[in-house]
């Protein structure tokens, strides 16, 4: 835990509901804001198809990176030796 960041499990219910981290809600927000300029630049199917292809494209690579890390990492089906594994000691 960050230093000045008690976290939720040290406060009590009423000041847990009413915390919110600034820090990490603003980009959030600031994200969700920002879509909304699509009905100020509008849009256009090539776009469209771009942020389609896009998310496949981030979701393949992410589901894949997850099932390498899980699969070299957790499953011990492969030896990769005491170099790769040197940081979780």
């Amino acid at each position: 835990m960050a230093p000045g960041f008690p976290g939720i499990h040290h406060m009590r219910a009423e000041e847990a509901r009413a915390t919110v981290d600034w820090v990490r809600a603003i980009p959030l927000i600031v994200v969700h804001v920002l879509c909304l300029g699509v009905f100020l630049v509008g849009w256009s199917w090539t776009a469209v198809s771009v942020a389609i292809g896009l998310y496949f494209i981030r979701m393949f690579a992410i589901t894949g990176w997850y099932h390498r890390y899980f699969s070299l990492l957790l499953s011990r089906t492969v030896y990769t030796g005491p170099t790769f594994h040197a940081w979780k000691r």
